[in-house]
């Protein structure tokens, strides 16, 4: 079961919690990229109840990717949205327009 966390961190550190997220995600593709074959391998062998295994463990680990880049993407809106606030503050502080969108990149 997943939960969902909330915690705060500097915002010059978001930019390494994400790069980890994104490494430990990378791991885990390069895992599936190398168990996949099996799946192939199982069914060419007419295992069907091993082929129904390995394609199951595939879901799991295509559906723990997905929610590894879902949380790095979540981060790096929240993250843009701040620096667009900041921007904001700073903007009104001087005297100028504000932004309303984050910026793309």
């Amino acid at each position: 079961m997943r939960v969902n966390i909330t915690y705060s961190v500097e915002l010059e550190k978001v930019s390494e919690i994400v790069k980890k997220l994104l490494l430990e995600t990378t791991e885990q593709l390069d895992s599936f990229t190398k168990e996949f074959p099996k799946v192939s391998s199982a069914v060419k062998m007419e295992n069907e109840k091993k082929a129904l295994s390995l394609l199951n463990d595939c879901r799991e680990s295509l559906a723990k990717i997905d929610h590894g880049l879902f949380d790095c993407e979540s981060i790096l809106s929240g993250y843009q949205e701040t620096l667009v606030q900041i921007r904001n503050q700073e903007k009104a502080k001087m005297g100028g327009p504000s932004d309303d969108a984050p910026e793309s990149r």
